[in-house]
């Protein structure tokens, strides 16, 4: 499996109407459907720490079932992106703000929102409908969160798009995102919904400091239309 990449970009601005919006469905989603009753294949792992909750799957699923064993997921990157964003605030002495593109059940955005909180504010973008839904039901369980965390319930690309999302059968909730007609090569990839894919510069005009990025095979539309700089480079 891939390692996540986390990179680092200054100075860009997002249109409010769109944050607004994705705020109020947040809103809407917590006080008239969660806890959302399909989650009958969730549990909910504990931080008492942190003072966080989060819903993790008890389904085939990779992140999912290490949150669950372990309670963490790739401990070292999480550690970097921490010390990244509080050495900005402290250099700067301004606010920092995370974009988490591929948010998966959103371990990046809860796990590093409630170390840096009240000086972060978290934009988590996910694609998958099945992880919307855990990313929605954990940040409602998380009411300390809830004005520091935006979920954005699409993905994203150089352009708009709608695509088919993919998973394979025993990691079902690392999704995959086909834009052609060709069907993945493994029989073991099963079909998960269209999703709907925008650039971010379309929706975004926020000064961002850390953006982690883990998109399967996107990064590089992504990073050609946004000119982000990977920790790799």
């Amino acid at each position: 499996m891939k390692s996540t990449n986390y990179y680092y970009r200054y100075g860009n601005k997002l249109p409010t109407h769109f944050r607004l919006i994705n705020e109020k469905k947040q809103t809407l989603f917590c006080e008239q459907i969660y806890p959302y009753e399909s989650m009958k294949d969730a549990t909910m792992v504990s931080y008492d720490d942190h003072e966080l909750v989060l819903f993790a799957s008890t389904s085939s699923d990779l992140v999912s079932q290490t949150i669950r064993k372990n309670k963490i997921w790739e401990q070292d990157i999480t550690s970097n992106i921490i010390f990244a964003l509080s050495y900005m605030n402290k250099k700067n002495g301004e606010n920092v703000t995370f974009v988490d593109i591929g948010a998966n059940i959103g371990w990046f955005s809860f796990y590093v929102t409630s170390s840096l909180l009240p000086f972060v504010h978290t934009y988590s973008f996910e694609a998958m409908p099945r992880n919307i839904l855990f990313l929605r039901n954990s940040l409602c369980a998380n009411e300390r969160l809830q004005n520091s965390i935006t979920i954005n319930g699409y993905g994203l690309s150089n352009q708009e798009r709608y695509c088919r999302i993919f998973s394979h059968e025993r990691n079902t909730q690392n999704g995959v995102v086909h834009c052609n007609d060709i069907a993945p090569e493994s029989n073991e990839m099963i079909y998960r919904g269209n999703v709907h894919l925008l650039p971010l510069d379309n929706v975004f005009n926020t000064p961002i400091s850390v953006i982690k990025m883990d998109v399967e095979g996107f990064n590089f539309r992504l990073r050609t239309s946004h000119g982000v700089r990977s920790n790799s480079d």
